[in-house]
């Protein structure tokens, strides 16, 4: 046996660059206690080959989904194509009679083999694998994949072959940049809202500051959320505490006077129907001291699905007791 290993009964690769794992009872070329024939590197890789065989080999050859080929290291910037498994030419759509006997720079486009050059250079140089990802423009299109080159040295070290494995990511690539693109958009579509709901809030921030000068009040019916919000100053007229957190719309509803809630209610509906486009509506509410106090409600919907449902309805309240009472 001369030390090295058949790939496919071409590629021979030595003994030295193989770790073949040994049971701890066993050294290379001491006796097994029970008898056995001394355990040395050259026997393991013999049985080895023994079990594999040459089927399993050439099976893993033709069935493997990566591009693997061979070429030969003739001279100084000299790379011969030798072979490749099914995947090569069913990848770049290549023929054996087109690839085989070439000249690696003749089957690699020029803006590929600018890349690959150095990584061959380097990869006989030091005997070592190189890894890298590899962009490639084939009669079947461009091609995105990582490569591993694995230099096949002789016992002096000398680099005669070398074989590459290509693993297509062209698909991942393509999904990773339509991630990245679904991402930089959504990016976009949030920092529009953000801008939008600042915005909003300046607005409502100075609407409310208007509003309350003028002693009215602001409520912000969610619809859609069925939440509503109160401004300070419409807690004011109702004599609640500014911590009062009571965000349904039943919390003001029943504050509402019985024989004043049916038109109230006719009124909204109208508003949120699209039937009329402002409420306004006079009528009694309890007062946190427990009168009755008569109020103005005027409101709006200003936000629609776009089926046409009201989705958030904005308002005002002001105390016109003193008014009513004159």
């Amino acid at each position: 046996m001369d030390g090295r290993i058949a790939l496919r009964d071409a590629v021979r690769i030595p003994v030295r660059n193989m770790a073949i794992v040994q049971p701890e009872q066993s050294e290379p070329g001491r006796a097994d206690p029970q008898g056995a024939s001394p355990v040395t590197p050259e026997s393991s890789l013999a049985n080895y080959q023994a079990d594999a065989g040459p089927g399993l080999l050439e099976l893993t050859w033709r069935n493997l989904s990566d591009i693997v080929f061979r070429i030969h290291v003739e001279g100084e910037g000299v790379y011969r194509f030798v072979e490749g498994n099914p995947a090569y030419y069913a990848g770049t759509q290549l023929t054996p009679e087109q690839a085989v006997g070439r000249e690696l720079r003749e089957l690699v486009p020029a803006s590929s083999m600018a890349t690959v050059q150095p990584r061959i250079v380097e990869a006989i140089r030091c005997c070592c694998t190189q890894r890298w990802e590899q962009v490639s423009d084939y009669p079947s299109g461009r091609k995105i994949a990582h490569v591993t080159l694995t230099p096949v040295c002789d016992e002096q070290g000398k680099c005669t072959d070398l074989v590459a494995v290509v693993h297509d990511i062209t698909e991942l690539k393509a999904r990773e940049q339509q991630l990245e693109r679904a991402n930089a958009e959504l990016e976009q579509v949030l920092a529009e809202r953000s801008r939008l709901d600042e915005t909003i809030r300046s607005n409502e921030e100075r609407l409310n500051f208007a509003l309350e000068g003028t002693g009215e009040g602001v409520w912000d019916w969610r619809v859609d959320e069925k939440k509503i919000l109160y401004s300070t100053q419409w807690k004011q007229v109702l004599g609640l505490p500014p911590e009062f957190a009571g965000d349904e719309l039943e919390d003001w509803l029943s504050r509402v006077s019985p024989e004043d809630l049916p038109g109230l209610m006719e009124r909204m509906e109208a508003c949120l129907d699209s039937t009329t486009k402002v409420c306004s509506h006079e009528c009694r509410m309890r007062h946190a001291s427990g009168k009755l106090i008569w109020v103005r409600l005027r409101g709006s919907v200003v936000e629609r699905t776009e089926g046409g449902a009201a989705r958030r309805m904005v308002g005002t309240i002001v105390d016109i007791t003193d008014n009513v009472e004159l």
